[in-house]
Parts: structure tokens; C-alpha cells; sequence
């Protein structure tokens, strides 16, 4: 459905989950992929099956995130899209939280999003011909109860930022948007898709009555990444079936 030829894009976390959907889609309509990630081994099935590159780079770290894109840039020259798919689920209770995992998740989840885009607009501003960046947030972001502060306080961010990114680099043709998925079976959220009475009570309070297919969330992304979506910056869209309507 989507034609990406003659476009090189960059995935991180495109070793599993959304990601990955994400990374082999692109690859699918024709683009050159590099992902971004640390698991090798996982790796391996998408560099040999689809000719994907693949960088591993631990993404709290600047210096090593700043290096990963010098890389992409000896290989590929520019680059034409970004999205932002790493990140970490965090259930600390509150008074439970300390320091370490405060920076853990916001290092990953906050940090590792915005100097890949500041990296990635970099390498669109030098291609000269605009670009993608989609970072992917959460209906958490809009929700609270209790058990995801640091994850909640890192997707809400990630919107401000890419709402920031969107206004400086609307004159470079550069499209800055978020995709906030409700609940979606990934390796990260297996556990929950495990337990029967979770399910239920899910597709209960959600308006479609059922679970959100992985599927739908890669092809709003993948939307956001294409030509089609050239007039629209700086906004956020929610995946979720309808839940939202009734928070």
C-alpha cells in the first residue's frame, strides 16, 4: 500500500515490537532501513531477510547516540525518516520510585527520542528534500492511576517535544507528529495479554469492543512517514479504537 522507494528511514527499537512492524513495512514499500537497537541476535533475522543495517547503540548514552547517526550518515548520506519507537514500560508505585529508575526510563524513553530527532533533522536538513519524524507516545500520556508515573511523565513529554521539533523544522519540510497507541500485544506487554479477565475488561471500556491490532498502529505511522501526510505537523494521534472518547 505505501511506496518508500528512494527513501532511506531509520527505526529505533526496530528489533521487536512496533518497531519491527514498522521497520519491515518500510522496508516492504521499498526503503533502505536502518534500525536502531541492541539486540543482536534479533537483528540478524531482519538484516538477512530484508537488507536492513543495523546499529546497535545504547540510546540513554548522547555521545554514543551522536556517533550511531555519524555512522548512518558515512552510509546512507542523509535521511528521509525517522521514527522513534525505543522505550521502556515502567509499573513503579510512586513512593517506590527512586533516582535510578527515574533515569533510567527518562534516559530511554525522553533523552534517546530527542537527540535522535536532533540528530535525524539533521541528516533531513543536509539531504535538503524534508522528512518524517513520528515518535511514538501513549494514551498513558492522558491518563493516570498511579502505577506509570515515570512512564506517563516520559510519552506526555515526548508530545511537548515533538510539538517544539515541529515548529522549528516546518521551514526545512521536515514533519514532526507523535502516534499514542492504547493497548497493543507487543513483547513489552505480553504479561497482560496472558491474563483472560484483563481482555475482557478492556475490550469492555473500549467503543469497538475489542483489542487493538498491531497492524492498525504501524499503518498510522506508517501514514505520518509518507508523502500523503506532507500538511500535517506538530499533532498527535491516537490509536485506540475509540478509548479515549471515554476518559
Amino acid at each position: 500500500m505505501w511506496d518508500f522507494q528512494d527513501k532511506t528511514a531509520v527505526v529505533t527499537g526496530g528489533t521487536s515490537g512496533i518497531g519491527r512492524s514498522v521497520a519491515v513495512e518500510l522496508a516492504r514499500g521499498g526503503a533502505r532501513v536502518a534500525i536502531i537497537g541492541r539486540n543482536e541476535q534479533a537483528a540478524r533475522e531482519l538484516t538477512g531477510e530484508w537488507g536492513m543495517r543495523f546499529y546497535s547503540c545504547d540510546l540513554r548514552s548522547v555521545e554514543e547516540t551522536i556517533r550511531t547517526f555519524e555512522k548512518i550518515e558515512a552510509d546512507f548520506e542523509q535521511i528521509d525518516i525517522l521514527v522513534n519507537c525505543s522505550g521502556v514500560g515502567d509499573h513503579t508505585p510512586i513512593d517506590q520510585i527512586t533516582e535510578e529508575s527515574w533515569n533510567y526510563v527518562y534516559d530511554l524513553n525522553l533523552r534517546g527520542m530527542f537527540f535522535c530527532s536532533q540528530q535525524g533533522a539533521r541528516l533531513m536538513k543536509k539531504g535538503g528534500r524534508g522528512g518524517r519524524i513520528v515518535s511514538l507516545s501513549s494514551l498513558f500520556a492522558e491518563s493516570a492511576d498511579g502505577r506509570h508515573a515515570l512512564y506517563s511523565g516520559t510519552k506526555a513529554a515526548i508530545r511537548a517535544v515533538s510539538r517544539n521539533l515541529a515548529a522549528e523544522y516546518a521551514k526545512d519540510g521536515i514533519c514532526c507528529n507523535t502516534v499514542s497507541p492504547s493497548f497493543v500485544r507487543t513483547p513489552m506487554t505480553e504479561h497482560n495479554f496472558e491474563n483472560g479477565a484483563w481482555i475482557a475488561a478492556v475490550e469492555k471500556k473500549t467503543p469497538a469492543g475489542r483489542l487493538l491490532q498491531l497492524r492498525e498502529v504501524t499503518e498510522a505511522i506508517l501514514f505520518l512517514c509518507s508523502d500523503a501526510a506532507s500538511g500535517i505537523t506538530g499533532e498527535n494521534v491516537n490509536v485506540d479504537l475509540g478509548l479515549n472518547v471515554r476518559r
